[in-house]
């Protein structure tokens, strides 16, 4: 039997109405941090041919990361017209300390200009995420394209 009540949400009666969690386990709190995140080369003509951006990350966690980010490639201005994405993989090292790299090929004849090189966050085991987005740490930010 459902009856309608006007009182909504219904709070305990009594004269605690909050409850205290407390977990003595030390626990991992923290998302994984970005030690590098670069891309090679820094610079491509797109003009006769496609070409290939390798993106790289080094990436620690206390408990180790459990999601991989997908990376993007794109000219911020056009993105709808530009964007190439890719999932980075992890090529060495293991969960707690590892280096992840993907290879995003970028189409003959797209628009020149800076292009951006991001990614999401990556995960740790317990859904702790690192920060957002993800931008090159390298001296250089953007990815330069060439088309004639």
């Amino acid at each position: 039997i459902f009856r309608n009540s006007s009182i909504w949400p219904i709070y305990p009666t009594s004269e605690k109405k909050k409850l205290t969690v407390r977990n003595n386990n030390k626990g991992d709190f923290e998302g994984p941090k970005i030690e590098s995140y670069t891309f090679a080369p820094q610079e491509i003509d797109i003009t006769n041919s496609s070409k290939v951006v390798t993106v790289a990350a080094h990436v620690t966690d206390e408990s180790g990361v459990g999601d991989i980010p997908i990376v993007y490639i794109q000219k911020s201005s056009n993105s709808s017209a530009t964007q190439q994405t890719g999932y980075l993989k992890r090529i060495s090292g293991d969960a707690k300390d590892g280096l992840y790299e993907v290879q995003i090929t970028i189409p003959q004849g797209l628009e020149s200009g800076e292009w951006e090189v991001f990614s999401n966050s990556f995960y740790d085991i317990f859904r702790n995420s690192s920060i957002w987005p993800i931008y090159p740490t390298s001296e250089k930010k953007k990815l330069t394209v060439i088309s004639k």
